[in-house]
């Protein structure tokens, strides 16, 4: 992809902006509000995603197509950030997915290649070594979320100490899956978000990606897919597009800027988000092992042709290779040091 299609996909980049961020909105009724957002007390561990496999699997294709040249990066002394990569995000960063067996309707929770694994991948083809990602996702993190929030998780605690060059913020689907937060809210608590990385790393440039659209099975209708339906995707992107545009609380923020993601998984079908899956497609996808693993090890015994049935919600191993690919390449153009 050249990069100038890629300045395409940033919708309504706040980088130009005024300096000064929007103040934090009162948390609506319906809003998680929290003080770890914009303070720096510790809020309550949570487990802190691998990034070690167990297994080893297909490795994921990697273009060899690297810059004519990459300069060196600055000295220590001369910025104010670390040359690393830090994803906020949530099962899709951290790596959970879900598949049905078709035969017997056992569900099984999976874990495959979290995005900092592809993304690491692209960026060191791109001549970008130096810039470490790490991941920083919750498993079903929301926002809104009461019972898993991003905003007082460890994950977050974690990532305004990475102080890194850059950060990405990931769609968190929960806040839309459960079908009880609103959009407004969304935003109100992505703005504590936001205050809060800007406020502890300074020096932080900010990605804020939207939605894509899930398409996602008939099993997760009345669960971990309630909510996700094209109207209410479509309305919290709205949402996304206005706190964006200028005069909006995003647009404040001088060194934050809206990506839309959506037009990355053109030509692909469905086949961004976790389908119809085969033994080989899964096992080149498993990252790690656990407790539900035996659920599709015992499926693939008995049906080696078989196909397991993906959620539709999380992306697939195709899906995350393309977000990183055009991330790794927005990275690279917009990387001051390169």
């Amino acid at each position: 992809m050249h990069l100038s299609a890629i300045l395409v996909a940033m919708i309504l980049a706040a980088c130009t902006s005024s300096a000064s961020p929007a103040p934090p909105l009162a948390p609506t009724e319906h809003v998680i509000s929290t003080r770890s957002s914009i303070d720096e007390s510790r809020p309550t561990v949570s487990p802190v995603p691998t990034v070690v496999p167990m297994v080893t699997h297909t490795p994921i294709f990697v273009s060899q197509n690297s810059p004519e040249s990459v300069p060196s990066p600055l000295p220590t002394d001369q910025r104010n950030y670390n040359l690393c990569v830090s994803i906020a995000s949530d099962s899709n960063g951290y790596g959970h997915v879900t598949f049905q067996r078709p035969d017997t309707g056992e569900i099984a929770i999976t874990f495959i290649a979290p995005l900092a694994i592809p993304l690491q991948a692209h960026l060191d083809s791109l001549g970008l070594e130096h810039l470490q990602v790490i991941d920083r996702s919750l498993s079903a993190g929301g926002l809104t979320i009461a019972s898993s929030n991003y905003l007082e998780s460890d994950q977050y605690f974690r990532l305004k100490r990475d102080h890194c060059q850059f950060v990405i913020v990931t769609p968190f689907f929960p806040d839309v899956a459960v079908n009880l937060s609103r959009p407004e809210d969304y935003i109100t608590n992505l703005n504590w978000l936001l205050d809060g990385i800007t406020r502890a790393s300074p020096g932080s440039q900010i990605f804020v990606l939207n939605f894509y659209l899930p398409h996602r099975a008939d099993f997760t209708a009345d669960n971990s897919g309630r909510g996700l339906t094209e109207d209410r995707i479509d309305a919290f992107n709205r949402a996304l597009m206005d706190a964006c545009a200028d005069g909006g609380i995003v647009h404040s923020y001088e060194k934050v800027a809206c990506v839309d993601i959506r037009s990355y998984f053109e030509g692909m079908s469905v086949s961004y988000v976790l389908a119809e899956t085969t033994k080989a497609d899964y096992e080149a996808a498993l990252y790690r092992t656990n407790g539900y693993s035996h659920v599709i090890d015992d499926y693939f015994a008995s049906s080696p042709k078989g196909v397991l049935i993906g959620d539709g919600i999380h992306l697939s191993l195709a899906g995350r290779d393309r977000l990183a690919e055009h991330l790794a390449e927005l990275l690279a153009q917009l990387n001051k040091d390169s």
